[in-house]
């Protein structure tokens, strides 16, 4: 099944809505590392285009303070439009790329820095699965981010971690869904969420 644009920007409303939500009737909002993008797939008929989703806890995100090395683990989902036309279904029938989520685990070690700037190369793994199989992937990648650590406390809650926004770029290979590896290309913007407890 496809997950449609409209319901992909409704669970980041949530997300984006859930520190209101934990300090208005208690709770934590885990420290977060959203992305968003596009990503360009190799195909036998060509590249296709398709919009890239992560959500992942990391480390840095929790972390106020500079970190040599970044672990985050979530989710990741690629999702591809579907033909406009019947003639175009037709024409990509064999083995047409499928939308595919599933979790991962990336690593990056901090490459440069300043004073509120920092860069991360490094790689992640990803298990994924559609709607008939399921299939590995393998990425390395770049980013740079503005960020600023925030530690607040007061009123039985507090916020602890990073704030930050990021550009990021991205080259891999993934499972087909008729078989083989195929190329993946994607580059977007992100944002780091701090640890958010209300009571």
């Amino acid at each position: 099944m496809r997950l449609a644009p409209p319901l992909t920007l409704a669970v980041l409303a949530l997300i984006a809505l859930a520190p209101a939500t934990a300090h208005a009737s208690g709770g934590a909002l885990p420290p977060l590392e959203l992305e968003l993008g596009q990503a360009s797939i190799a195909t036998p008929q060509g590249e296709v285009a398709a919009t890239e989703v992560l959500v992942g806890l990391s480390f840095a995100s929790l972390y106020p303070r500079p970190t040599p090395i970044d672990v985050s683990v979530g989710w990741v989902g690629t999702f591809v439009p579907a033909p406009a036309t019947a003639e175009a279904a037709r024409m990509t029938s064999t083995a047409p790329p499928a939308d595919t989520s599933g979790g991962f685990l990336a690593l990056e070690a901090r490459a440069a820095e300043g004073a509120h700037w920092r860069a991360w190369i490094g790689g992640r793994a990803e298990l994924l699965s559609t709607e008939d199989t399921r299939a590995l992937g393998a990425f390395g990648r770049v980013s740079v981010e503005l960020w600023r650590p925030v530690v607040a406390t007061g009123n039985g809650g507090g916020i602890v971690g990073t704030l930050a926004i990021a550009a990021w770029a991205e080259i891999g290979m993934r499972e087909r869904v008729g078989g083989g590896l195929g190329s993946v290309v994607a580059g977007g913007l992100g944002v780091r969420l701090p640890l958010v407890a209300a009571r």
